[in-house]
């Protein structure tokens, strides 16, 4: 596994919302893929990190380094 965190990314963008959707343009495909990639980030629990938000696990990485 080369890249295996983009190959999860990819893997979840797939099953989690593209399998989900026929998109009737680019446009709406960029908006769809976009509240995704806002959802995989700020709301959707990851199991790799305690079940954390990307966001709250990055935001927490920070405060420990200062």
């Amino acid at each position: 596994m080369r890249n295996g965190y983009i190959e999860s990314l990819m893997d979840k963008l797939r099953d989690e919302c593209l399998n989900l959707y026929l998109f009737r343009n680019i446009y709406e495909a960029r908006t769809i893929i976009s509240k995704y990639i806002d959802y995989y980030n700020n709301e959707r629990p990851h199991s790799s990190i305690g079940y954390d938000t990307l966001t709250h696990f990055d935001k927490k990485l920070y405060t420990i380094k200062l």
